[in-house]
């Protein structure tokens, strides 16, 4: 009866020094076994980043606490900005729906308020401004003479509303006609420009209205 021991035969004759059984070899002749290559065991893809958890050193800590300042200064600067954004906003809104209002206004009455050349003509003898609108020769406003109209050398003559010198001269003259000539009443001047506008004349010195 065979016992299995556990041993194999050659290590136990390895152990108490007697030499291994010899192994035979093939020849030269025998066949040539095919070596297969093991493929290794791990391999590598490419490195790549993930957000973890990372413990924070003493330097990290001030960084981290200097960013946090460069970020509250930014949302203050960003803060001041948006402010000032809606603040022109506000004024731009406001300006658009006056002039919607001013439009709708002169739709309604089809009129409107516009810039108009004016000029001031102060009369000595009565202490009197006249305002006078120079698109039409039309008055707008009649005060009393300040101080400042009081410095008439400080103003220069100028005619209103005269097609050219000649025109000029000849107004000129007939002001200094009816001012030599108080009762000579109102005289009229009409221009070829009045005239293309279709104005009315312009009327140098006072209107006679005593009926005979």
């Amino acid at each position: 009866m065979n016992i299995n021991t556990g041993v194999n035969p050659d290590e136990n004759a390895v152990k108490h020094g007697d030499p291994p059984p010899e192994v035979e070899t093939a020849g030269d002749d025998a066949p040539t076994i095919p070596v297969v290559e093991t493929p290794p065991r791990y391999h590598y893809k490419p490195i790549h980043k993930e957000d973890l958890d990372c413990k924070l050193t003493e330097r990290d800590l001030l960084n981290t606490a200097q960013r946090i300042s460069d970020l509250l200064t930014k949302i203050t600067e960003l803060e001041a900005w948006f402010d000032s954004v809606k603040a022109e906003h506000k004024s731009k809104r406001a300006k658009l729906d006056a002039d919607v209002e001013i439009a709708h206004g002169a739709l309604a009455t089809h009129r409107e308020t516009r810039s108009v050349e004016c000029q001031e003509e102060v009369d000595v003898k009565t202490g009197t401004v006249v305002n006078r609108r120079l698109d039409t020769g039309e008055i707008t406003e009649t005060r009393p003479m300040n101080d400042d109209d009081r410095q008439i050398d400080m103003f220069q003559p100028k005619v209103v509303d005269f097609s050219n010198a000649l025109a000029e001269n000849l107004a000129g003259g007939l002001q200094d006609l009816v001012d030599q000539n108080p009762d000579l009443g109102a005289v009229e001047f009409q221009s070829s420009r009045r005239q293309e506008q279709g104005l009315p004349p312009v009327v140098i010195g006072k209107q006679n209205t005593t009926k005979e």
